[in-house]
C-alpha cells in the first residue's frame, strides 16, 4: 500500500511541469571539457537584450536577442553558452534553435554546465547552447536564438522560469533590458515574479506584460506560473482529492503500526 501511495502521490508531482531558459553568459573549459563559469574579468559585457516569449497551454515561443560588446582596444576570442534547464521530464529542451550571429546563420554544439546561483545557493545542470566569438576592437555583435519548447503534459500547473542572474557572470551592468510576454487569456491563476512594476495590457487572444531595466544588475530570476485545464474546476479538485486521500492512507497505516492490537480486535 504505501509503494501504491507514493506512485499516486508522484502522478500529482507530475502535474506541475517547467521549463527554465536564461541570459547567454560567459565560459571556460575545464580539463575535461565541461563548461565552467568564467569569473575572470573580460572585456565583453552583455550590453543589452530583448526578451520575447508567446506561452501557451501546450508550447512556449522565445526569440532572445542580445547586443554583446567588446570595451577593449584588443581582439578577444570569447566562449560563450546560453542556458536550458530542464525542470521535470515533462518538459523539452528545444530540438532545435535558429541560431544567428549579425543576422546569419551561426553553428552551436550543445554541452552541460554547472552552475550555483546566489540567490538559491543550489548547484544545477543546465543544458546550453555553446558558441565562440571573435570580437574586433571595440566591436558588437548581435545574437539571436528562436526556439519552441512544448509542454507534453496538456493539463495542470506549468512553470516558465528565465535565468536572468547568469547575466551577473560578465561583472558589468546591462544598459538595457526588455522583457515582453504574450500569455494566453486560456490560462489561469498567473502568477509572476522578477517583474515588480510591469506594464499589463490586453491584446487580442494574450495578456501582455512589459518591463524594461536599465543599467541592470539582476539580482531575482524571472518566473511565470500558470493552471490550465479543460475543466476550470477540476484542476483545483482533482490534485487536492488525490493528496487527500493519499494523505488519509499514510496515516491509517501509521496507527495501524503504533497500535496494532486495537484494528486487529484485541
Amino acid at each position: 500500500m504505501f509503494k501504491v501511495v507514493i506512485c499516486v502521490l508522484f502522478i500529482v508531482l507530475l502535474l506541475f511541469a517547467g521549463s527554465v531558459q536564461g541570459n547567454t553568459c560567459p565560459v571556460a573549459y575545464s580539463e575535461t571539457g565541461s563548461a565552467i563559469p568564467l569569473y575572470e574579468n573580460t572585456s565583453i559585457y552583455l550590453k543589452s537584450e530583448n526578451i520575447t516569449t508567446k506561452i501557451h497551454a501546450k508550447h512556449i515561443y522565445e526569440r532572445t536577442e542580445y547586443v554583446l560588446k567588446n570595451c577593449a582596444n584588443s581582439t578577444v576570442n570569447q566562449k560563450l553558452l546560453l542556458p536550458f534547464y530542464k525542470l521535470s521530464h515533462e518538459t523539452a529542451i528545444p530540438q532545435s534553435v535558429n541560431f544567428t550571429v549579425d543576422n546569419k546563420s551561426y553553428d552551436y554544439n550543445w554541452t552541460d554546465f554547472y552552475w550555483k546561483d546566489t540567490i538559491s545557493n543550489r548547484t544545477n545542470k543546465y543544458v546550453c547552447v555553446g558558441y565562440e566569438l571573435v570580437f574586433l576592437p571595440y566591436e558588437e555583435k548581435t545574437v539571436c536564438a528562436e526556439y519552441t519548447l512544448d509542454y507534453y503534459k496538456n493539463e495542470g500547473r506549468n512553470e516558465y522560469g528565465y535565468l536572468t542572474l547568469t547575466g551577473t557572470l560578465w561583472n558589468h551592468s546591462i544598459e538595457y533590458a526588455n522583457f515582453t510576454y504574450y500569455i494566453s487569456k486560456d490560462l489561469k491563476d498567473i502568477q509572476i515574479t522578477g517583474l515588480e512594476g510591469y506594464i499589463e495590457i490586453s491584446e487580442g487572444e494574450y495578456k501582455v506584460i512589459h518591463k524594461d531595466f536599465y543599467n541592470w544588475t539582476p539580482e531575482e530570476n524571472i518566473k511565470i506560473t500558470w493552471y490550465w485545464w479543460r475543466d476550470s474546476l477540476a484542476f483545483v479538485e482533482i490534485p487536492s482529492i488525490i493528496a487527500t486521500f493519499c494523505i488519509t492512507v499514510l496515516l491509517s497505516n501509521r496507527k495501524r503500526n503504533l497500535i496494532p492490537g486495537l484494528f486487529r480486535g484485541g
